[in-house]
């Protein structure tokens, strides 16, 4: 990484707020012409360590990748062995792409009433796409902060992928309307086009060849191990590679005046709750999540170590932290929130962890599935499996 190159792109990037394009370009060109996806990287990590919000550097974004697309085109990475992590992530790409192109001739047609059906089909089925964007969040990025702080800048993919499902969300909702307005419809379906094309580029330029380059293969093949829990969309499911990690519970007994239990006891313990577990230990950094059947949210062992400021979207974290810091100076003890997530009702609650003196010790995170809870009617005083 040219560390100069830097410094005088991260001038070009200060000078393009006031000063004209063209001549501004040319001033800079040698550089602009030669940088690379880390240094892409680095100037939006450096935009955010400089004290940018997420989103100013979103409203610039796509103009500084366009102007370096010639040479994060012409970058020569190593592209992935077929089957491995990263080429699943391309094929989906490429696999979205071509569902994009299906829907063309509908597009020219124009006809929103006769082909409503369609275009909610095709917008539902664009939602099995979110695996993809999860995969990068709780799998990729954490896997490439542990390597390094500069990767802070992810932050912005993050808020690229919150971008698409509002705009999805926003696509759909102008086809339930009563009155069906064209031109909001050619709006907002041509911003969702532009929003999904644009982050295959930003994958592609510069997400990949950054991990390809900074996680060696074993990294990689853990990746793709864990990634079996999200699934692939609209690709073909590969073969699964034989296991890197295997659980390992270690001998020996928590013990406390209340009782006692074996270690893999008290896994499965964990495992069998009906609830998400996730604890963040009192430096802020996640310590511990449960592996039950069906998680709500989705966690991998890639986030042990992370620090929880970069386990949420860029646009509600602040949340999560003013929870913390609540708990920190004892001004708070919980917080409960409930959410509709499909035909899922998620009861979610933060619970200060403290030591018989008061001292924090950290958050628990508790999430729960409480639909058939909420459903309950009269009551049930005999054992009974039928419907279960």
């Amino acid at each position: 990484m040219d560390k100069l190159r830097i410094q005088r792109l991260e001038e070009y990037i200060r000078r393009s707020k006031t000063e004209s394009g063209f001549p501004l370009y040319q001033e800079f060109k040698e550089d602009i012409t030669s940088i690379t996806p880390m240094e892409t990287m680095e100037l939006m990590n450096r935009r955010l360590v400089d004290g940018e919000e997420v989103k100013d550097v979103l409203e610039t974004l796509d103009k500084f990748v366009h102007v370096f697309s010639t040479a994060l085109k012409n970058h020569v990475w190593t592209q992935p062995a077929q089957g491995s992590f990263l080429w699943t992530l391309l094929e989906e790409n490429k696999a979205l792409a071509k569902r994009l192109d299906t829907l063309r001739p509908t597009l020219l047609k124009r006809d929103y009433v006769g082909d409503k059906l369609v275009y909610l089909d095709f917008l539902g089925d664009l939602n099995a796409f979110n695996a993809h964007y999860l995969k990068k969040e709780n799998l990729l990025f954490p896997a490439l902060e542990l390597k390094n702080e500069r990767f802070v800048g992810l932050k912005i993919m993050w808020a690229l992928h919150d971008d698409i499902r509002r705009q999805l969300k926003t696509c759909i909702r102008c086809f339930v309307k009563t009155d069906l307005d064209p031109k909001e419809i050619e709006t907002q379906i041509g911003i969702l086009y532009f929003q999904l094309y644009g982050n295959i580029e930003k994958e592609e330029r510069i997400l990949f060849p950054i991990a390809s380059e900074i996680l060696s293969v074993n990294e990689l093949d853990a990746l793709l191990e864990e990634s079996f829990e999200y699934g692939f969309p609209y690709i073909d499911t590969p073969k699964k590679p034989a296991s890197h990690t295997k659980t390992s519970i270690p001998d020996g007994s928590f013990t406390t005046s209340t009782g006692s239990m074996s270690s893999e006891q008290l896994l499965s313990l964990f495992s069998a709750l009906p609830v998400d577990v996730t604890f963040v230990d009192d430096q802020d950094k996640v310590r511990f999540f449960n592996k039950g059947k069906d998680r709500i949210f989705p966690r991998s062992p890639a986030i042990i170590g992370r620090d929880v400021r970069n386990c949420h979207p860029p646009q509600s974290v602040h949340v999560v932290l003013d929870i913390i810091e609540s708990f920190k100076n004892k001004t708070q003890d919980s917080a409960t929130f409930w959410i509709q997530m499909g035909p899922k009702f998620v009861l979610i609650q933060y619970f200060a962890l403290r030591n018989e003196d008061g001292y924090y010790l950290g958050t628990l995170e508790v999430s729960q599935n409480v639909s058939e809870i909420r459903a309950l009617e009269g009551e049930r005083r005999i054992l009974s499996w039928k419907n279960e």
